[in-house]
């Protein structure tokens, strides 16, 4: 009887064993699944993160480049004035970016100047600069400079 007994005790340890291992698998396998869950979050976090920060780098660089345009053409009414009969040619690139420039009748040699560049994609407006200055000419020494710029982005 004692070898009974004492083989029963023994299978008892080797079942407790046994399903104390298979609980810990399952425990393992939770674990495992919050993990690889967290992960997935971070992930998505971050990629979401780039998405955005791409996003705000080509508008940065799109608002760059009208407002480089529009310097351009207050630069070309510069011109435009100390040479009346130059004839505008318009812009030598395209891409979807537009300028317009309109000199105003000038006031004790100060002309208001006011240039516009914008970039248009599928039919609306994009990005847009508006520059806006005072162009004083002496036509006696031929100088001309800015006195000043004000600067508006859309």
């Amino acid at each position: 009887m004692k070898f009974v007994r004492r083989f029963a005790a023994e299978a008892g340890d080797k079942m407790s064993a046994e399903r104390s291992s298979h609980r810990s698998r399952g425990a393992a396998l939770i674990i495992v699944l919050f993990l690889v869950m967290a992960v997935s979050v971070i992930a998505l976090g971050l990629f979401a993160r780039t998405d955005f920060s791409l996003a705000a780098g080509c508008n940065f660089v799109l608002h760059t480049q009208t407002e480089t345009l529009a310097y351009s053409g207050l630069e070309f009414a510069r011109v435009l004035v100390r040479e009346p009969n130059l004839v505008e040619a318009g812009p030598v690139w395209d891409a979807g970016f537009r300028y317009e420039v309109e000199i105003s009748a000038p006031s004790e040699r100060v002309y208001p100047v006011t240039s516009r560049a914008w970039f248009e994609k599928d039919g609306s407006r994009r990005a847009e600069s508006i520059l806006t200055g005072w162009l004083y000419y002496d036509p006696n020494d031929g100088g001309a400079y800015y006195q000043r710029i004000d600067r508006q982005v859309r």
